[in-house]
């Protein structure tokens, strides 16, 4: 179903539970009062139709962007990124250690066909200009030997162990001229 049709469907069964909706400047600054959570849901739908457009197949945010270019908008006490209010309207919410990768590449647009569920991980390997995915596609040292060895870091991020890749043909090589140099500095 399409995103600006679903919205609207929605629209028309809180119109039934509280009333008609308002035009989108009526809902600004909480123009209303203290609203209902059917009020706070239909005021954000009214302003999610008037802030998206579609272009090149993608249902763009055309109003407040945040500083990475993500769509930004107000519900209730709560900002959230336009892709994520959508998502969260129509399929409910982002499982708990996933986060929506955008499939077109483009930070303002919230059209569900475009959003997929993935760990953070995922999201930062697929990204653009990325050192970790770059890092991560390696599968050679600088000298052409095969990433062959893994060790354990020591060290840990978010309660995971960090793992590091390294090349065994050059580690071998490094640790015997620190030994020979350990030698020739004790003589």
């Amino acid at each position: 179903m399409d995103v600006e049709r679903a919205l609207l469907v929605r629209v028309g069964e809180l119109e039934a539970v509280c009333g008609p909706a308002l035009a989108p400047e009526q809902y600004r600054y909480g123009g209303r009062g203290r609203q209902t959570p059917e009020e706070l849901e239909l005021s954000l739908i009214v302003r999610l139709l008037h802030g998206l457009v579609r272009d090149a197949g993608c249902l763009i945010w055309t109003r407040t962007l945040n500083s990475h270019g993500y769509g930004s908008i107000q519900w209730g006490r709560r900002r959230l990124s336009t892709h994520v209010a959508v998502h969260e309207l129509l399929r409910g919410p982002v499982a708990v250690g996933l986060e929506l990768d955008h499939s077109c590449r483009r930070t303002a647009c919230a059209d569900l066909d475009h959003l997929e569920a993935v760990t953070h991980r995922e999201n930062m390997l697929r990204g653009f200009g990325n050192a970790a995915a770059a890092n991560a596609s390696k599968t050679v040292c600088p000298y052409g030997h095969l990433l062959d060895g893994v060790k354990k870091n020591g060290r840990t991020k978010g309660g995971v162990v960090v793992m590091t890749r390294f090349c065994t043909t050059c580690k071998r090589a490094q640790d015997a001229a620190y030994r020979q140099r350990r030698r020739s500095d004790a003589a």
